[in-house]
C-alpha cells in the first residue's frame, strides 16, 4: 500500500475482499483496511460494487455505522480504510445463552436506529446478520456499542435505479 499504511494482520475475509488490521502512520492510528482480492481486481462488476460500498458507507455518518476514512488503489488493488472496531462481531459474542434484557434491547435499539438512518437516505443493507454487526470492546459489558459493517450487498434507492445486485 502507499507508505501511509502498514498491514499488521488479517482480521476477516468475505465475498468481496480481505480485511486487515493496519496502522495508518500519518494519523498515528489503527484502522481496518478492506482490500479487494487479487483474483477479483479485474472484474469490473465486483470493482463497481466495491467502490459503491465505499461511497455508500462514507455518505452514512451515524454513530452505529462503521465510518470510512480513505479510499484508494495500490498496485492495482482497490482498498478503503475504515474505523477499526476492536470487540469482534456479534456472531462471536453469542453462545446460545440469552443476554440480559436491557443489554439485548440496547443493542437492538442501536441496530434499529442505524438501519432507520440508512433507510431514510435510500440505502438498504440487505445482509444484516450477527457477523456484520461489530461490537465495541467495552470494559463494562452493559454499555456495548454496535456498529453495522459490510454494505457490499446494499441496495441504493436514492440514485440510479439500476442496481449492482439483482433479485435471484
Amino acid at each position: 500500500l502507499d507508505t501511509d499504511y502498514v498491514i499488521l494482520e488479517e482480521i476477516g475475509r468475505g465475498g468481496m475482499g480481505v480485511v486487515y488490521r493496519a496502522w495508518q502512520q500519518g494519523l498515528n492510528r489503527h484502522v481496518a483496511l478492506k482490500m479487494m482480492r487479487t483474483i477479483d481486481s479485474k472484474n469490473e462488476s465486483l470493482l463497481a460494487r466495491f467502490r459503491a460500498e465505499a461511497a455508500v458507507v462514507a455518505s452514512l455518518r451515524h454513530p452505529n455505522i462503521v465510518q470510512i476514512y480513505d479510499y484508494g488503489e495500490h498496485d492495482g488493488l482497490t482498498y478503503f480504510a475504515m474505523e477499526l472496531i476492536e470487540g469482534g462481531t456479534l456472531a462471536t459474542r453469542t453462545s446460545g445463552v440469552p443476554w440480559p434484557d436491557r443489554q439485548a434491547a440496547s443493542l437492538i435499539a442501536q441496530v434499529a436506529a442505524a438501519v432507520d438512518f440508512a433507510h431514510q437516505r435510500g440505502v438498504v443493507h440487505r445482509d444484516l446478520k450477527p457477523a456484520n454487526l461489530l461490537v465495541s470492546s467495552a470494559s463494562d459489558p452493559t454499555s456495548l456499542e454496535i456498529k453495522i459493517a459490510d454494505f457490499g450487498l446494499a441496495r441504493i434507492f436514492r440514485d440510479d435505479p439500476s442496481a449492482n445486485t439483482q433479485t435471484g
